[in-house]
Protein backbone atom coordinates (compact mmCIF):
# COMPACT_ATOMS: atom_id res chain seq x y z
CA UNK A 1 0.00 0.00 0.00
CA UNK A 2 1.29 3.31 -0.71
CA UNK A 3 1.05 5.44 2.33
CA UNK A 4 -1.84 7.13 3.66
CA UNK A 5 -2.36 9.67 6.14
CA UNK A 6 -4.60 11.01 8.59
CA UNK A 7 -6.00 13.70 5.86
CA UNK A 8 -6.74 11.14 3.85
CA UNK A 9 -8.49 8.73 5.97
CA UNK A 10 -10.78 11.89 7.67
CA UNK A 11 -11.75 12.95 4.18
CA UNK A 12 -12.85 9.21 2.98
CA UNK A 13 -14.41 8.28 6.25
CA UNK A 14 -16.21 11.10 7.39
CA UNK A 15 -15.30 10.57 10.94
CA UNK A 16 -13.22 12.31 13.99
CA UNK A 17 -9.70 12.22 14.68
CA UNK A 18 -9.90 12.36 18.61
CA UNK A 19 -6.96 14.30 19.41
CA UNK A 20 -3.94 14.68 16.98
CA UNK A 21 -3.72 12.29 14.21
CA UNK A 22 -1.23 10.17 13.36
CA UNK A 23 2.53 12.06 12.48
CA UNK A 24 3.77 9.61 10.05
CA UNK A 25 2.10 7.85 6.92
CA UNK A 26 0.35 4.59 7.50
CA UNK A 27 1.84 1.81 6.37
CA UNK A 28 -0.85 -0.70 6.38
CA UNK A 29 -4.07 -2.02 8.08
CA UNK A 30 -4.80 -4.49 10.91
CA UNK A 31 -7.76 -6.17 12.57
CA UNK A 32 -6.34 -8.62 14.04
CA UNK A 33 -3.29 -7.64 16.69
CA UNK A 34 -1.89 -11.10 16.15
CA UNK A 35 -0.86 -9.92 12.65
CA UNK A 36 -0.57 -6.35 12.87
CA UNK A 37 2.95 -4.91 12.34
CA UNK A 38 4.66 -1.69 13.34
CA UNK A 39 3.22 1.61 11.35
CA UNK A 40 -0.25 -0.17 10.81
CA UNK A 41 -3.56 1.32 12.09
CA UNK A 42 -5.62 -0.92 13.74
CA UNK A 43 -9.59 -1.29 12.62
CA UNK A 44 -11.45 -2.07 16.24
CA UNK A 45 -14.60 -4.37 14.37
CA UNK A 46 -16.91 -5.40 16.23
CA UNK A 47 -18.36 -8.22 15.81
CA UNK A 48 -20.48 -11.27 17.63
CA UNK A 49 -17.42 -12.78 18.54
CA UNK A 50 -15.07 -10.19 19.71
CA UNK A 51 -15.22 -6.15 20.41
CA UNK A 52 -11.92 -5.29 18.79
CA UNK A 53 -11.88 -2.02 21.33
CA UNK A 54 -11.09 -4.30 24.19
CA UNK A 55 -7.58 -5.05 21.89
CA UNK A 56 -6.31 -1.08 21.60
CA UNK A 57 -3.80 -1.74 24.50
CA UNK A 58 -2.38 -4.33 22.87
CA UNK A 59 -2.45 -2.71 19.12
CA UNK A 60 -0.72 0.01 20.90
CA UNK A 61 2.20 -2.45 22.78
CA UNK A 62 3.24 -4.01 19.38
CA UNK A 63 3.35 -0.59 17.41
CA UNK A 64 0.11 0.12 15.88
CA UNK A 65 -0.19 3.82 14.40
CA UNK A 66 -3.30 4.17 15.83
CA UNK A 67 -6.70 2.46 15.34
CA UNK A 68 -10.45 3.42 13.68
CA UNK A 69 -12.97 3.34 16.61
CA UNK A 70 -16.66 3.44 16.29
CA UNK A 71 -16.80 4.08 20.29
CA UNK A 72 -16.22 7.63 21.46
CA UNK A 73 -13.54 6.38 24.17
CA UNK A 74 -11.01 7.92 26.33
CA UNK A 75 -7.87 6.22 25.69
CA UNK A 76 -5.29 8.69 24.96
CA UNK A 77 -1.44 8.22 26.14
CA UNK A 78 -0.69 9.42 22.50
CA UNK A 79 -2.73 6.94 20.76
CA UNK A 80 -4.61 8.63 17.71
CA UNK A 81 -7.97 7.28 17.40
CA UNK A 82 -10.31 7.92 14.02
CA UNK A 83 -13.99 8.06 15.58
CA UNK A 84 -16.32 6.88 13.09
CA UNK A 85 -19.96 6.04 13.17
CA UNK A 86 -19.21 2.24 11.50
CA UNK A 87 -16.32 0.69 11.65
CA UNK A 88 -16.83 -1.92 9.04
CA UNK A 89 -18.50 0.98 7.03
CA UNK A 90 -15.69 3.71 7.17
CA UNK A 91 -13.16 0.72 6.36
CA UNK A 92 -14.89 0.41 2.82
CA UNK A 93 -14.95 4.17 2.73
CA UNK A 94 -11.38 3.94 3.03
CA UNK A 95 -10.63 1.33 0.66
CA UNK A 96 -13.27 3.03 -1.65
CA UNK A 97 -11.70 6.25 -1.79
CA UNK A 98 -8.08 4.82 -2.10
CA UNK A 99 -8.81 2.95 -4.58
CA UNK A 100 -10.72 6.11 -6.47
CA UNK A 101 -7.10 7.71 -6.64
CA UNK A 102 -5.88 4.45 -9.29
CA UNK A 103 -5.25 4.60 -12.90
CA UNK A 104 -5.72 1.43 -13.87
CA UNK A 105 -8.02 -1.25 -14.99
CA UNK A 106 -9.45 -3.27 -12.26
CA UNK A 107 -11.66 -6.62 -12.79
CA UNK A 108 -13.85 -7.70 -10.28
CA UNK A 109 -14.47 -11.53 -10.57
CA UNK A 110 -17.17 -13.13 -8.87
CA UNK A 111 -18.96 -16.91 -9.10
CA UNK A 112 -20.41 -20.15 -7.44
CA UNK A 113 -16.99 -21.47 -7.91
CA UNK A 114 -13.98 -20.59 -9.65
CA UNK A 115 -13.38 -17.47 -8.64
CA UNK A 116 -9.69 -18.37 -6.78
CA UNK A 117 -8.01 -19.88 -9.74
CA UNK A 118 -9.42 -17.87 -12.06
CA UNK A 119 -8.18 -14.44 -10.84
CA UNK A 120 -4.76 -16.21 -9.61
CA UNK A 121 -4.31 -17.05 -14.03
CA UNK A 122 -5.39 -13.84 -14.80
CA UNK A 123 -2.75 -12.06 -12.31
CA UNK A 124 -0.14 -14.40 -14.13
CA UNK A 125 -1.56 -13.77 -17.59
CA UNK A 126 -1.38 -10.38 -16.77
CA UNK A 127 2.21 -10.11 -15.85
CA UNK A 128 2.01 -11.24 -12.66
CA UNK A 129 3.40 -9.54 -9.14
CA UNK A 130 3.33 -6.56 -9.20
CA UNK A 131 2.25 -5.42 -12.80
CA UNK A 132 -0.86 -7.28 -11.44
CA UNK A 133 -2.23 -7.66 -8.44
CA UNK A 134 -4.82 -9.27 -6.51
CA UNK A 135 -7.16 -10.59 -3.43
CA UNK A 136 -4.91 -12.14 -1.28
CA UNK A 137 -6.02 -15.83 -0.21
CA UNK A 138 -9.75 -15.92 -0.01
CA UNK A 139 -10.21 -12.59 1.47
CA UNK A 140 -13.13 -11.53 -0.82
CA UNK A 141 -15.98 -11.08 1.39
CA UNK A 142 -17.06 -7.57 3.49
CA UNK A 143 -13.80 -7.21 5.47
CA UNK A 144 -11.39 -8.86 3.27
CA UNK A 145 -12.45 -6.89 0.06
CA UNK A 146 -11.40 -3.73 1.66
CA UNK A 147 -8.25 -5.29 2.96
CA UNK A 148 -7.27 -6.26 -0.52
CA UNK A 149 -7.52 -2.74 -1.76
CA UNK A 150 -5.81 -1.21 1.06
CA UNK A 151 -2.92 -3.33 0.64
CA UNK A 152 -2.17 -2.64 -3.29
CA UNK A 153 0.94 -0.97 -3.82
CA UNK A 154 -0.49 1.61 -6.59
CA UNK A 155 2.70 2.68 -7.66
CA UNK A 156 3.88 -0.53 -9.54
CA UNK A 157 0.39 -2.36 -10.03
CA UNK A 158 -0.91 -2.08 -13.89
CA UNK A 159 -4.13 -4.52 -13.09
CA UNK A 160 -5.87 -5.14 -10.01
CA UNK A 161 -7.63 -8.69 -10.03
CA UNK A 162 -10.34 -8.48 -7.13
CA UNK A 163 -12.96 -11.30 -6.13
CA UNK A 164 -16.46 -10.30 -4.36
CA UNK A 165 -17.28 -13.22 -2.20
CA UNK A 166 -20.74 -13.17 -1.11
CA UNK A 167 -23.71 -15.19 1.13
CA UNK A 168 -25.94 -12.74 1.60
CA UNK A 169 -28.49 -10.01 0.54
CA UNK A 170 -27.44 -6.50 0.20
CA UNK A 171 -23.33 -7.74 0.36
CA UNK A 172 -22.93 -6.98 -2.60
CA UNK A 173 -23.91 -3.50 -3.30
CA UNK A 174 -21.44 -2.76 -0.86
CA UNK A 175 -18.62 -4.47 -2.64
CA UNK A 176 -19.22 -2.84 -5.80
CA UNK A 177 -19.17 0.19 -4.54
CA UNK A 178 -15.57 -0.09 -2.68
CA UNK A 179 -14.26 -2.14 -5.98
CA UNK A 180 -15.71 0.23 -8.89
CA UNK A 181 -15.00 -2.22 -10.90
CA UNK A 182 -14.12 -1.56 -14.87
CA UNK A 183 -14.57 -4.78 -15.98
CA UNK A 184 -16.63 -7.91 -14.56
CA UNK A 185 -15.98 -11.64 -14.85
CA UNK A 186 -19.07 -14.02 -13.68
CA UNK A 187 -17.25 -17.72 -13.29
CA UNK A 188 -20.17 -20.11 -12.66
CA UNK A 189 -23.90 -19.57 -10.90
CA UNK A 190 -25.13 -22.64 -8.85
CA UNK A 191 -26.66 -23.48 -5.23
CA UNK A 192 -24.32 -21.65 -3.04
CA UNK A 193 -24.81 -20.16 0.20
CA UNK A 194 -28.39 -20.54 -0.06
CA UNK A 195 -29.30 -20.04 3.54
CA UNK A 196 -28.71 -15.94 2.75
CA UNK A 197 -29.79 -16.00 -1.05
CA UNK A 198 -32.48 -18.45 -1.17
CA UNK A 199 -32.58 -19.78 -4.48
CA UNK A 200 -30.23 -19.69 -7.39
CA UNK A 201 -32.17 -17.02 -9.19
CA UNK A 202 -31.39 -15.48 -5.65
CA UNK A 203 -27.96 -16.02 -6.38
CA UNK A 204 -27.44 -14.86 -9.95
CA UNK A 205 -29.73 -11.73 -8.77
CA UNK A 206 -27.17 -10.88 -5.80
CA UNK A 207 -24.12 -11.41 -8.08
CA UNK A 208 -26.22 -9.28 -11.10
CA UNK A 209 -25.48 -6.32 -9.27
CA UNK A 210 -21.56 -6.27 -9.82
CA UNK A 211 -22.42 -5.62 -13.38
CA UNK A 212 -25.17 -3.20 -12.61
CA UNK A 213 -22.99 -1.13 -11.35
CA UNK A 214 -19.40 -1.76 -13.07
CA UNK A 215 -17.94 1.10 -15.36
CA UNK A 216 -17.35 0.01 -19.23
CA UNK A 217 -20.53 -2.79 -18.14
CA UNK A 218 -17.92 -4.85 -19.62
CA UNK A 219 -18.84 -8.57 -18.56
CA UNK A 220 -17.43 -11.81 -19.40
CA UNK A 221 -19.51 -14.87 -18.98
CA UNK A 222 -18.70 -18.62 -18.14
CA UNK A 223 -20.39 -21.90 -18.96
CA UNK A 224 -23.04 -22.39 -16.33
CA UNK A 225 -24.37 -18.40 -16.86
CA UNK A 226 -26.63 -18.72 -19.90
CA UNK A 227 -29.76 -19.34 -18.40
CA UNK A 228 -29.45 -16.35 -15.58
CA UNK A 229 -28.28 -13.92 -18.05
CA UNK A 230 -30.82 -11.61 -16.81
CA UNK A 231 -30.75 -11.90 -13.26
CA UNK A 232 -26.76 -11.18 -14.20
CA UNK A 233 -27.27 -7.67 -15.70
CA UNK A 234 -25.20 -8.80 -18.77
CA UNK A 235 -27.89 -8.75 -21.80
CA UNK A 236 -24.32 -7.40 -24.06
CA UNK A 237 -21.92 -9.75 -22.27
CA UNK A 238 -19.13 -11.57 -23.62
CA UNK A 239 -20.02 -15.50 -23.05
CA UNK A 240 -16.80 -17.86 -23.52
CA UNK A 241 -18.04 -21.25 -23.88
CA UNK A 242 -17.38 -24.80 -24.81
CA UNK A 243 -18.30 -25.98 -28.12
CA UNK A 244 -20.00 -24.45 -31.14
CA UNK A 245 -22.56 -23.04 -28.89
CA UNK A 246 -23.53 -19.51 -30.34
CA UNK A 247 -21.77 -16.71 -28.63
CA UNK A 248 -22.54 -13.48 -31.19
CA UNK A 249 -19.80 -11.91 -32.94
CA UNK A 250 -18.13 -10.38 -29.24
CA UNK A 251 -18.04 -14.11 -27.51
CA UNK A 252 -15.43 -16.97 -27.62
CA UNK A 253 -15.69 -20.72 -28.36
CA UNK A 254 -13.38 -23.25 -27.28
CA UNK A 255 -12.97 -26.99 -27.26
CA UNK A 256 -10.52 -28.73 -25.23
CA UNK A 257 -7.89 -31.21 -26.33
CA UNK A 258 -6.17 -33.69 -24.12
CA UNK A 259 -2.26 -33.90 -24.62
CA UNK A 260 -0.32 -35.91 -22.32
CA UNK A 261 -1.14 -34.77 -18.47
CA UNK A 262 -2.35 -31.09 -19.98
CA UNK A 263 -4.74 -29.95 -22.22
CA UNK A 264 -5.16 -27.91 -25.30
CA UNK A 265 -7.79 -25.42 -25.55
CA UNK A 266 -8.65 -24.12 -29.47
CA UNK A 267 -10.57 -20.55 -29.85
CA UNK A 268 -12.00 -22.14 -32.71
CA UNK A 269 -13.94 -18.49 -33.91
CA UNK A 270 -10.75 -16.82 -33.19
CA UNK A 271 -7.85 -19.40 -34.40
CA UNK A 272 -5.79 -19.33 -31.50
CA UNK A 273 -5.00 -22.10 -29.28
CA UNK A 274 -2.77 -22.72 -25.49
CA UNK A 275 -1.26 -25.61 -24.33
CA UNK A 276 -1.84 -25.87 -20.18
CA UNK A 277 0.39 -28.74 -18.51
CA UNK A 278 -0.97 -30.18 -15.74
CA UNK A 279 -4.67 -29.30 -15.17
CA UNK A 280 -7.48 -30.66 -17.31
CA UNK A 281 -11.40 -30.23 -18.14
CA UNK A 282 -12.63 -29.40 -14.25
CA UNK A 283 -10.46 -26.08 -15.04
CA UNK A 284 -10.85 -25.36 -18.67
CA UNK A 285 -13.93 -22.94 -17.81
CA UNK A 286 -11.30 -20.76 -15.59
CA UNK A 287 -8.56 -21.02 -17.83
CA UNK A 288 -10.74 -20.04 -21.13
CA UNK A 289 -11.65 -16.83 -19.13
CA UNK A 290 -8.55 -15.52 -18.09
CA UNK A 291 -7.29 -15.85 -21.44
CA UNK A 292 -10.18 -14.21 -22.99
CA UNK A 293 -10.05 -10.81 -20.41
CA UNK A 294 -6.12 -11.05 -20.86
CA UNK A 295 -6.54 -10.38 -24.14
CA UNK A 296 -9.16 -8.16 -24.30
CA UNK A 297 -6.66 -6.12 -21.69
CA UNK A 298 -3.78 -6.13 -24.71
CA UNK A 299 -1.45 -8.90 -23.97
CA UNK A 300 -1.09 -11.16 -26.92
CA UNK A 301 -1.57 -14.56 -27.94
CA UNK A 302 2.77 -15.33 -27.28
CA UNK A 303 3.12 -13.61 -24.13
CA UNK A 304 -0.11 -15.55 -22.72
CA UNK A 305 1.15 -18.82 -24.09
CA UNK A 306 4.57 -17.97 -22.27
CA UNK A 307 3.05 -17.02 -19.22
CA UNK A 308 0.10 -20.07 -19.46
CA UNK A 309 3.87 -22.23 -19.11
CA UNK A 310 4.69 -20.75 -15.43
CA UNK A 311 1.42 -21.33 -14.31
CA UNK A 312 0.15 -23.80 -11.41
CA UNK A 313 -3.49 -24.39 -9.78
CA UNK A 314 -3.28 -23.63 -6.59
CA UNK A 315 -3.79 -27.02 -4.28
CA UNK A 316 -6.62 -28.78 -3.63
CA UNK A 317 -8.96 -27.58 -6.40
CA UNK A 318 -9.19 -30.71 -9.13
CA UNK A 319 -5.29 -31.60 -9.19
CA UNK A 320 -4.22 -35.33 -9.34
CA UNK A 321 -1.60 -36.41 -6.90
CA UNK A 322 0.02 -39.86 -6.67
CA UNK A 323 0.30 -41.40 -3.58
CA UNK A 324 1.81 -44.72 -3.30
CA UNK A 325 -0.03 -47.39 -5.74
CA UNK A 326 -3.19 -44.77 -5.88
CA UNK A 327 -4.13 -42.37 -7.73
CA UNK A 328 -6.03 -38.93 -5.76
CA UNK A 329 -8.40 -36.43 -7.33
CA UNK A 330 -8.32 -33.83 -4.45
CA UNK A 331 -10.79 -31.32 -4.88
CA UNK A 332 -11.80 -30.26 -1.65
CA UNK A 333 -10.96 -27.03 -1.02
CA UNK A 334 -14.64 -26.54 -0.77
CA UNK A 335 -17.91 -28.04 -2.01
CA UNK A 336 -21.46 -26.87 -3.42
CA UNK A 337 -23.73 -28.74 -5.62
CA UNK A 338 -22.44 -27.08 -9.00
CA UNK A 339 -18.77 -27.87 -8.23
CA UNK A 340 -19.38 -31.46 -6.93
CA UNK A 341 -21.18 -32.48 -9.69
CA UNK A 342 -18.84 -30.39 -12.00
CA UNK A 343 -15.75 -32.43 -9.97
CA UNK A 344 -17.31 -35.52 -9.96
CA UNK A 345 -17.53 -35.70 -13.75
CA UNK A 346 -14.49 -34.66 -14.15
CA UNK A 347 -13.11 -37.21 -12.24
CA UNK A 348 -14.62 -39.62 -14.05
CA UNK A 349 -13.58 -39.07 -17.35
CA UNK A 350 -10.02 -38.68 -16.20
CA UNK A 351 -10.19 -41.44 -13.75
CA UNK A 352 -8.46 -44.65 -15.31
CA UNK A 353 -11.23 -47.40 -16.87
CA UNK A 354 -9.51 -50.00 -15.19
CA UNK A 355 -8.58 -49.03 -11.78
CA UNK A 356 -10.71 -49.56 -8.94
CA UNK A 357 -12.63 -46.23 -7.45
CA UNK A 358 -13.25 -44.97 -3.90
CA UNK A 359 -14.83 -41.80 -2.94
CA UNK A 360 -15.40 -39.92 -0.06
CA UNK A 361 -17.78 -37.06 -0.19
CA UNK A 362 -18.34 -34.64 2.39
CA UNK A 363 -21.64 -32.90 2.68
CA UNK A 364 -22.08 -29.13 1.60
CA UNK A 365 -23.23 -26.62 3.43
CA UNK A 366 -24.94 -23.59 3.43
CA UNK A 367 -27.94 -25.00 1.22
CA UNK A 368 -30.63 -23.91 3.74
CA UNK A 369 -33.83 -25.53 2.71
CA UNK A 370 -32.91 -26.55 -0.20
CA UNK A 371 -30.24 -28.96 1.55
CA UNK A 372 -31.56 -32.21 1.23
CA UNK A 373 -32.68 -31.78 -2.63
CA UNK A 374 -28.94 -30.77 -3.35
CA UNK A 375 -27.43 -33.88 -1.51
CA UNK A 376 -30.13 -36.35 -2.74
CA UNK A 377 -29.17 -35.01 -6.55
CA UNK A 378 -25.57 -35.64 -5.62
CA UNK A 379 -26.06 -39.55 -4.40
CA UNK A 380 -28.58 -39.78 -7.56
CA UNK A 381 -25.88 -39.35 -10.21
CA UNK A 382 -22.87 -40.92 -8.37
CA UNK A 383 -23.77 -43.87 -10.21
CA UNK A 384 -21.23 -46.57 -8.69
CA UNK A 385 -19.33 -49.15 -11.18
CA UNK A 386 -19.94 -52.59 -9.08
CA UNK A 387 -16.44 -52.74 -7.60
CA UNK A 388 -16.69 -49.11 -6.19
CA UNK A 389 -16.66 -47.75 -3.21
CA UNK A 390 -18.35 -44.57 -1.46
CA UNK A 391 -18.11 -43.38 1.95
CA UNK A 392 -20.08 -40.70 3.19
CA UNK A 393 -19.85 -37.82 5.88
CA UNK A 394 -21.33 -34.84 7.16
CA UNK A 395 -25.20 -33.56 7.95
CA UNK A 396 -26.09 -34.61 4.29
CA UNK A 397 -24.58 -38.07 4.07
CA UNK A 398 -28.25 -39.59 4.88
CA UNK A 399 -29.62 -37.85 1.97
CA UNK A 400 -26.73 -38.89 -0.40
CA UNK A 401 -27.52 -42.30 0.16
CA UNK A 402 -31.14 -41.75 0.06
CA UNK A 403 -30.22 -40.46 -3.56
CA UNK A 404 -27.94 -43.41 -4.35
CA UNK A 405 -31.17 -45.57 -2.92
CA UNK A 406 -33.46 -44.03 -5.42
CA UNK A 407 -31.77 -44.05 -8.40
CA UNK A 408 -30.68 -47.82 -8.81
CA UNK A 409 -28.01 -47.21 -11.01
CA UNK A 410 -25.34 -47.50 -8.57
CA UNK A 411 -23.91 -51.10 -7.70
CA UNK A 412 -20.82 -50.47 -5.59
CA UNK A 413 -20.14 -50.57 -1.94
CA UNK A 414 -21.50 -47.39 0.20
CA UNK A 415 -21.06 -46.80 3.56
CA UNK A 416 -21.54 -43.81 6.44
CA UNK A 417 -18.44 -42.43 8.41
CA UNK A 418 -18.71 -40.84 11.75
CA UNK A 419 -14.63 -40.32 11.26
CA UNK A 420 -12.31 -39.97 8.60
CA UNK A 421 -10.15 -42.55 11.02
CA UNK A 422 -12.44 -45.20 9.54
CA UNK A 423 -11.14 -45.14 6.28
CA UNK A 424 -7.32 -46.05 7.93
CA UNK A 425 -7.86 -49.69 7.61
CA UNK A 426 -10.14 -49.49 4.32
CA UNK A 427 -7.13 -47.49 2.51
CA UNK A 428 -4.27 -48.98 3.99
CA UNK A 429 -4.78 -52.09 1.35
CA UNK A 430 -6.62 -49.96 -1.00
CA UNK A 431 -4.86 -49.13 -4.92
CA UNK A 432 -6.75 -47.68 -7.59
CA UNK A 433 -8.08 -44.07 -8.04
CA UNK A 434 -9.38 -41.80 -5.44
CA UNK A 435 -11.83 -38.84 -4.81
CA UNK A 436 -11.76 -36.13 -2.59
CA UNK A 437 -14.56 -33.83 -2.46
CA UNK A 438 -16.57 -31.99 0.68
CA UNK A 439 -17.12 -28.55 2.30
CA UNK A 440 -13.99 -27.11 4.03
CA UNK A 441 -15.13 -27.71 7.55
CA UNK A 442 -14.39 -31.91 6.87
CA UNK A 443 -10.45 -31.34 5.80
CA UNK A 444 -10.83 -34.27 3.47
CA UNK A 445 -7.09 -34.21 2.40
CA UNK A 446 -6.38 -36.10 5.66
CA UNK A 447 -7.20 -38.90 3.88
CA UNK A 448 -4.04 -38.86 1.75
CA UNK A 449 -2.64 -39.50 4.76
CA UNK A 450 -4.01 -42.69 4.77
CA UNK A 451 -2.69 -44.20 1.75
CA UNK A 452 0.23 -46.31 2.02
CA UNK A 453 3.34 -44.75 0.11
CA UNK A 454 5.90 -46.64 -1.86
CA UNK A 455 8.81 -48.04 -0.12
CA UNK A 456 12.37 -47.04 -1.75
CA UNK A 457 12.46 -50.96 -2.33
CA UNK A 458 9.27 -50.96 -3.94
CA UNK A 459 10.20 -47.83 -6.30
CA UNK A 460 13.68 -49.75 -6.93
CA UNK A 461 11.97 -52.88 -7.90
CA UNK A 462 9.41 -50.97 -10.40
Amino acid sequence: MVGLDGSDLLRWSNGEWLGEPPVKSIKGFAYDTRLLKEGDLFVAFETHQRDGHDFLADAQAKGAIGAIVQKNMEFSRRFPLLCVNDTLKAYLAIAQGFRETWNFPVVAITGSCGKTTTKELLCQLLGGFPAAQGTRGNLNNLIGVPSTLLGINSNECRFAVIEAGISERGEMKALVDTINPDRVIFTAIGASHLEGLGSVEGVAREKGILASKARSKTVYLGETCRLYREYLNAEEGIFVLESESSVGSSGWNYQIEKVGSGMRLNFGNRDESYFVEGTGRGLASNVALAIVVSRSLGVSPESVQERLEEWKPSGMRGEWIEVGKSRVYLDCYNANPLSMLDSLNNFKTSAEPAENRLYVIGSMEELGSESEEWHKRIGYELCLRPRDRAYLIGEGADWVLEGIQVSERSRGHVEKLESLETLKLILAEFEGDVFLKGSRKYRLEKVMEYLPKITVDERTSC
